[in-house]
């Protein structure tokens, strides 16, 4: 957990935001060498990609001292451009982004995550980390919002995103904004 910080509202939110971060970058290196070869390290928030500078620099650290550990990163994908692209391929062996897509269309993934805007962000976004060969998981939380949109946000992903890892469909906890 690195930050409890986020930039969504997400009417489902299991950790509603907090201005609290956990930002120990230089103990995180040092724990890299602990670390067992091989293992998964899980990256979460908030939104980890509030510091998107020192969380790629630290992964991009991490892989280098120890290239058989991989990385799960949680991230809304609201914080990527063009300029990520090169340091994005540094990590595309060994780093997951699990991505959340709510709706095939902006009206509905916006009213989710209570952002307008972030679903067209997300569908540019998403062109840094094809074109940087990332893996990446998308995640679509069941609502009423959108479980009568899942047939066309199925058709979404399939036609549109045919390179992602895996499809994650997930139910809610019952803590946080959702109860």
């Amino acid at each position: 957990l690195l930050t409890e910080k986020c930039d969504q509202t997400c009417v489902m939110c299991s950790q509603p935001p907090k201005n609290k971060d956990y930002l120990h970058w230089d103990l995180y290196k040092k724990a890299i060498d602990f670390i067992p070869n091989g293992s998964l390290i899980g990256i979460t928030g908030g939104e980890p990609t509030l510091y998107k500078k020192e969380l790629l620099d630290f992964l991009i650290y991490a892989i280098q001292k120890n290239s058989s550990l991989y990385f799960h990163v949680l991230t809304n994908g609201q914080h990527f451009n063009s300029s990520d692209i090169e340091k994005l391929k540094q990590l595309n062996k060994n780093v997951v982004w699990a991505v959340p897509l709510y709706g095939a269309t902006s009206e509905i993934h916006d009213l989710i995550v209570g952002k307008p805007g972030a679903f067209r962000r997300l569908e540019n976004n998403f062109i840094y980390l094809l074109s940087s060969n990332s893996k990446v998981e998308l995640r679509s939380c069941v609502l009423k919002q959108n479980y009568t949109d899942l047939i066309n946000l199925s058709r979404y992903i399939s036609i549109n995103f045919q390179w992602v890892q895996n499809w994650a469909i997930m139910q809610l906890e019952p803590i946080g904004f959702s109860i």
